[in-house]
């Protein structure tokens, strides 16, 4: 089987890909995904990757909820999934990642083909500082994990 372990330096590279579509559409808060809901975006030299945003203000576990996907399929669907739950009382930002080793703060609950380590994050609150803090954190990772 061909090897498509995701290393950090690529994770940290869909990290900065996805604040710099963040930027590039204008998105400075969680509201501001609503406009560009249930659309794939291209990621021009790229290809095939591309960035998916859904929104469903219908519950899912009770929650409405946003969903910023950046998917690969060299490496085997979604290396970074960014879930926002919002209700009154209920807040939450949920990261999704593979990675090559399990990072500080994350919990491996499963493992892909290639042996990439999937995980989440909760983090909390679910505000768009939080968002941009954990990219930035997941940007400025040691490559030595």
């Amino acid at each position: 089987m061909e090897n498509r372990k995701i290393s950090i330096s690529k994770l940290q590279d869909i990290a900065t890909q996805v604040k710099e579509f963040f930027s590039e559409k204008g998105i400075s808060d969680i509201e501001g995904l609503e406009k560009f809901s249930n659309y794939r975006f291209q990621l021009g030299n790229r290809k095939p990757d591309f960035i998916e945003v859904f929104h469903s203000s219908e519950a899912k576990e009770g929650r409405p909820w946003f969903e910023v996907e950046y998917i690969s399929p060299y490496f085997y669907g979604t290396p970074l999934d960014i879930r926002i739950h919002r209700k009154e009382g209920i807040n939450f930002v949920n990261f999704i990642l593979k990675a090559p080793a399990i990072l500080p703060g994350y919990h491996q609950f499963q493992t892909d083909p290639f042996k990439n380590k999937i995980q989440y994050k909760l983090v909390l609150p679910s505000n768009w500082n939080s968002i941009e803090k954990e990219l930035d954190s997941i940007i400025s990772l040691r490559l030595e994990l």
